[in-house]
């Protein structure tokens, strides 16, 4: 089986986890294994790589000239001018050096000048790709609304960015339980420096309007099921369930993670742009605009056992292949401890729990247990709640049982995009799989102890207190 890997000039590895290239470069140097048969793609940036790569992955150095005197029969040395004026016969060369040479049947039907079609620049400009940067394309808009990006804002400033990545440096740090390097303590909460980063940026940065809509949680709480009903919700206008994105993208992909969306080469959508957007920040961990503007705010929580034995289990996931996974024992401790996720993850409720009875119209609490025993009456619920209602003839056509059926855990987990995709969120390139496992309630009972069982609940017990948030122990 090949493995494709792309190198621009220092790396674009999967150890590029804090968009530091050299710190991936350096790590990569001691821990990257090679395979006899993996084929690289190497270059300087902009030079022809992105058109490169399409017309099969391979190992390929625009600018390695002295070595490839040295190994022709290893390195292949192209110019950029030469593929674009003979697309077809550099075609026919670089498979023929792969190893994957046309055959005369391939070449008489006209493969070769398909690939040289397809993924010539007029063509791949031009595909209809939905991403974070479009998305605002399939939300119904004000034709006023601003553009995703300021124009004096295109780019943030390295110093503003370096005063980030400072404070994220010193933070105290303990052990990951992904593959993500440490988690890190901030004004109250754990974070990875990575996401933290954003975190932070976005605090100063992001301007929230009245009129956008916050996906919140603790993570593995119920987050990407959440996601996909609210997205059906807003866009059913735009698309059905044939036709939804959810088809081709992940929830997290049609709901960015907002200090996802500021760590990644510092990107910040502008005002209005994105009228869903997503956040695991704890409540007064938000940006101050988010708290003053009004929007609204839908947060979801599960059962703390539960909560817990799914973040293992995907902690482990990420971390198979890269790092030997953590025991639940371990990782019991540190989310006994507060030490998880956007932790403790009783303060991160009681934030949420408590704003939203401070303020029910902006803020709805949702519980993912209450979700499953009546999706239909919440996604209606949802999508008054959101300023979307169902109108009366939707109702009878039934619509909301079909939101509630396409989002299922049975359907989502099952589309070809859940089973064969990657998040494109991630340097990593996570698989899609990762995100869904059993969906159930009460699946703790088959990992917990009875003495984990019973620290935990005391655990909760004590934490929520007399808030008026409690969870079904059985």
């Amino acid at each position: 089986m090949l493995t494709f890997c792309c190198s621009h000039g220092i790396s674009t590895s999967p150890w590029n986890l804090e968009r530091r290239p050299a710190e991936g470069a350096i790590f990569a140097q001691d821990h990257y294994k090679a395979q006899r048969t993996d084929i690289f793609i190497c270059s300087v940036p902009k030079s022809g790589t992105t058109w490169l790569k399409e017309p099969k992955d391979s190992f390929v150095s625009l600018w390695h000239y002295a070595t490839s005197l040295e190994q022709p029969e290893r390195i292949l040395f192209l110019k950029y001018e030469d593929l674009i004026k003979d697309t077809a016969f550099y075609v026919k060369k670089m498979a023929e050096f792969m190893g994957y040479p046309f055959s005369l049947e391939e070449e008489k039907e006209g493969k070769i000048q398909d690939i040289v079609e397809f993924c010539s620049f007029g063509n791949m400009s031009n595909l209809e790709i939905v991403f974070v940067a479009v998305m605002e394309s399939h939300f119904p808009s004000d034709k006023y609304a601003p553009s995703k990006f300021s124009k004096e804002e295109d780019e943030i400033s390295p110093k503003t960015l370096e005063t980030c990545r400072d404070i994220v440096s010193a933070l105290p740090r303990e052990i990951g339980w992904k593959a993500y390097g440490d988690i890190c303590f901030y004004k109250g909460f754990w974070c990875y420096s990575y996401l933290l980063e954003g975190a932070i940026f976005a605090q100063d940065h992001y301007k929230a309007q009245p009129t956008d809509i916050f996906i919140c949680s603790v993570p593995k709480s119920g987050t990407t099921w959440l996601k996909a009903l609210t997205f059906s919700i807003v866009t059913r206008t735009q698309f059905d369930n044939s036709t939804t994105p959810l088809h081709t993208k992940n929830p997290h992909t049609c709901v960015p993670i907002l200090e996802r969306v500021f760590s990644r080469k510092g990107i910040k959508p502008g005002p209005g742009s994105l009228p869903l957007m997503s956040t695991h920040m704890p409540y007064a961990s938000m940006p101050k605009s988010i708290i003053d503007s009004g929007c609204k705010i839908v947060y979801i929580c599960r059962e703390p056992k539960d909560s817990f034995v799914s973040l293992w289990h995907y902690a482990s996931k990420l971390r198979a292949g890269l790092q030997e996974p953590m025991s639940l024992e371990e990782c019991f401790e540190f989310f006994c401890k507060g030490v998880s996720d956007y932790g403790p993850y009783w303060d991160h409720l009681l934030g949420y729990w408590k704003a939203s009875l401070e303020q029910p119209g902006k803020i709805s609490f949702l519980k993912y247990e209450d979700l499953i025993k009546d999706t239909p009456f919440y996604v209606k619920k949802i999508a008054e709640f959101m300023g979307y209602p169902f109108s009366l003839e939707e109702e009878k056509e039934g619509k909301i049982q079909e939101i509630a059926e396409f989002c299922s855990f049975g359907n989502m987990s099952n589309l070809e995009v859940s089973k064969t995709g990657k998040s494109a969120d991630d340097n990593i390139g996570v698989e899609i799989k990762t995100l869904y496992r059993k969906g159930k309630i009460g699946d703790w009972k088959h990992y917990l102890t009875p003495e984990m069982i019973e620290r935990l609940d005391k655990i909760t017990k004590q934490k929520l207190g007399d808030s008026g948030l409690s969870f079904d122990e059985k």
